[in-house]
Formats: structure tokens, C-alpha cells, sequence
């Protein structure tokens, strides 16, 4: 289930037992992944033609090295 992703909300989040994404709400494909070390991390996945055709970033993708903002950035033009 999706989840408005706000930078209080990423900070928030907590890791768990097994490793978890959490997508966002207000931009289909991006997601949140939180490892169970503590590690979050962006993650991108966009469907073209019913295949998936990308899910690589570019650059350092782990929070707080890369923003919410910033990913949102990214993703709207990939």
C-alpha cells in the first residue's frame, strides 16, 4: 500500500525483521527500502509495455544522501 512520503515521514519509518519497501503516494514508482540493518535506500521502478524497463538510479541512491525531494526529482525525468 502506497504512503505519502514526507521527510518527516522517511525519518520516521523504522527498520523491521525483513527488508521492506514503502511506496510513494504521490509519484508511481518510487519506493523507500529499509533493510533491516537500518539502511534506507531509493528504489525505482517504472513498466513500459508491461515489462519493467528501469529500476537503476544514478549517483549515491541511500537517505539521507539522497533526498526525497531529489529522488522525486529524478524520477520525473527518467
Amino acid at each position: 500500500m502506497a504512503k505519502l512520503l514526507t521527510a518527516q515521514a522517511v525519518e520516521k519509518l523504522k527498520p523491521g525483521a525483513v527488508r521492506r519497501e514503502v511506496a510513494d503516494a504521490r509519484l508511481t514508482g518510487l519506493y523507500l527500502v529499509i533493510q533491516p540493518s537500518g539502511t534506507k535506500s531509493w528504489a525505482v521502478r517504472c513498466l513500459i509495455e508491461a515489462k519493467i524497463k528501469c529500476g537503476k538510479t544514478e549517483g549515491d541512491g541511500t537517505y539521507p544522501n539522497r533526498s526525497l525531494t531529489a529522488s522525486r526529482s529524478w524520477l520525473e525525468f527518467v
